[in-house]
């Protein structure tokens, strides 16, 4: 019994306890019994949560699943083994605890105007860790949604990772997986995992990528093999769910340094501009074409953060349905900037080393959802 307490993040009760001499054996079972009480409501953020236990009872009629690239969301201290100095307190860009906690306000602030009831699924990208997620879920604006975590530490030279934050109540984690991208031909270059997410949602079995493909700063042709290779490794995993059921339900969301046009999204994962049966249906592709974006680059909109699904929504009568046949981008005037110059782009954090205090560079993309029985 001693054993299983000292396991517990309240050990330090049972040090006091024990050190106290004053008090009798009847105020320690009285103390423990306490404690066994107030340890039942703590919120777990593991890396991996399989101990959900969903009330049968509890539906969500309609909801919303998001994705956020959040925009380097670092912690204030130093880790020896990524390359994170510039988000120090002594760093380039002074990120100090007050910066941190406004950031960490921020991204809540946009989540809780997503959806009112916050989202079911949150997929976010640009994340230093697993306390830096631990820390947002625990922002007053969150806390309701009783969020679970799942998240894999990444080779990104940088730190940053992908995660996906799920309501416990309505979600139950199955299965996760970390997707290693690696590059034949250049051994050395490191990039982000792609997280793969298999649960039960209102009772029906989905599967969730989330995804942060390489970025384009050495330029689009030259980086371009490591976003093919990205798409490779999501295509083989895809197809290993659907061999095993050909109408299993998959979402793939994230930031994929790529249009819904390219090669990466088109040719090699097959996610159709239009909705056909026999494809899978990039939510994105109508906003792209209409010359809308998530992100602000180079004078103009693009739509770099794109939900993709598998034919089998498309014929969903029943379970867990998709209310509209494409991806909204969240796009208030205060999560954006008036530029003098390029007019309302998004409010980012930092322009260059100079603070600003904003958002994010990227805009959130989520879709609604409803439940049919």
């Amino acid at each position: 019994m001693v054993s299983f307490w000292l396991m517990s993040n309240n050990i330090y009760l049972i040090d006091f306890i024990m050190k106290n001499r004053k008090l009798t054996f009847i105020s320690f079972l009285l103390a423990i019994v306490s404690l066994s009480f107030s340890s039942c409501g703590e919120i777990e953020t593991n890396n991996i949560d399989h101990k959900t236990n969903l009330s049968t009872s509890m539906v969500a009629s309609e909801y919303t699943i998001a994705f956020y690239n959040v925009e380097n969301l670092f912690d204030t201290e130093d880790d020896p083994f990524t390359s994170d100095d510039e988000f120090t307190p002594n760093g380039e860009k002074r990120w100090t605890e007050k910066r941190y906690h406004k950031k960490l306000k921020n991204i809540a602030k946009v989540a809780s105007a997503l959806d009112s009831s916050l989202p079911m699924l949150f997929g976010v990208c640009e994340v230093e860790n697993l306390k830096v997620l631990e820390d947002l879920v625990q922002e007053p604006k969150l806390q309701k949604a009783n969020y679970g975590i799942v998240h894999f530490d990444s080779p990104d030279t940088r730190g940053i990772d992908v995660a996906l934050m799920y309501k416990k109540d309505y979600f139950e984690v199955l299965e996760t997986e970390s997707l290693e991208v690696s590059f034949e031909r250049h051994p050395n270059v490191l990039t982000r995992d792609i997280l793969y997410v298999k649960g039960v949602l209102n009772g029906e079995e989905i599967n969730v990528f989330v995804n942060h493909w390489s970025s384009r700063r050495k330029g689009e042709k030259a980086t371009e093999y490591k976003r093919l290779e990205a798409a490779e490794v999501l295509k083989d995993r895809i197809e290993e769910i659907q061999e095993l059921d050909a109408k299993a339900k998959i979402i793939v969301m994230g930031d994929f340094n790529d249009y819904p046009n390219n090669s990466s999204i088109v040719d090699v994962l097959e996610a159709s501009l239009e909705p056909k049966s026999d494809e899978f249906y990039n939510l994105a592709a109508k906003l792209d074409k209409n010359y809308k974006g998530s992100h602000f680059y180079n004078d103009e909109w693009g739509m770099l953060d794109q939900m993709m699904i598998s034919n089998s929504w498309l014929s969903s009568k029943k379970g867990n349905v998709i209310k509209d046949k494409t991806v909204s981008v969240f796009k208030p005037d205060w999560v954006l900037f008036n530029h003098f110059k390029l007019g309302m782009i998004p409010s980012k954090t930092y322009s260059g080393q100079k603070y600003h205090g904003g958002y994010s560079d990227h805009l959130a993309v989520y879709l609604k959802m409803k439940f049919k029985k």
